[in-house]
């Protein structure tokens, strides 16, 4: 059975809810490519109308442009929409964040990797409690954590995923070795002469 979009009016402002496709807005016009395209304010090609979450092909300033299909960029991509409904401005930033749990393992993730040059590892694999670093050009563009590193959108606690976060939106080159040892501390890792040449 397919989902049905639901359709909300908000004053002038008509928002477009689709679970998982894009038919309805496809139907309506709207430009599509890997998905509904939107601007940095999840405006679709359509007056008034915007798209949010696993339907959303959306720029962004770190990962360049693409869609997301997870719970986390839905919830917070679908609050960006609304507050640019309401007037608010703003790119769309967020540095995207995934989680799952498998049986005994806890999974996170932050960043994008669409790819990479190197993975720099640290903890140890075999007991299943690392963090995975993926590198381009020695910048962090993702970490995974095996029953490590935190939740990165805990908002009372910090981890080591949230640190990652930080370096990811920084662009600061970093130093694999430093990175990989445990006594060095995330924010430490930064390669000399590592700082970004993005402004």
């Amino acid at each position: 059975m397919s989902p049905t979009p639901a359709c909300v009016d908000l004053d002038d402002t008509a928002a477009l809810l689709e679970a998982d496709h894009d038919g309805l807005l496809r139907a309506a016009g709207a430009e599509v490519s890997d998905g509904v395209a939107v601007d940095a304010a999840c405006r679709t090609s359509l007056p008034d109308v915007y798209a949010a979450g696993d339907v959303a092909d959306a720029p962004h300033p770190l990962f360049g442009r693409g869609r997301v299909e997870h719970w986390n960029n839905a919830y917070q991509q679908g609050r960006h929409a609304a507050r640019a409904m309401l007037g608010g401005s703003g790119a769309w930033d967020y540095v995207h964040s995934f989680w799952s749990d498998q049986f005994d393992h806890s999974l996170e993730y932050v960043g994008l990797a669409r790819s990479w040059d190197e993975v720099v590892f640290r903890g140890d694999l075999a007991s299943r409690r690392f963090l995975a670093f993926y590198l381009q050009g020695g910048r962090l563009m993702a970490a995974a954590g095996m029953n490590r590193g935190g939740d990165p959108e805990d908002r009372l606690r910090g981890g080591e995923l949230k640190k990652c976060a930080a370096l990811i939106r920084s662009g600061v080159r970093l130093d694999p070795a430093r990175l990989a040892d445990e006594e060095v501390l995330l924010g430490d890792a930064v390669a000399p002469g590592g700082a970004p040449d993005r402004p």
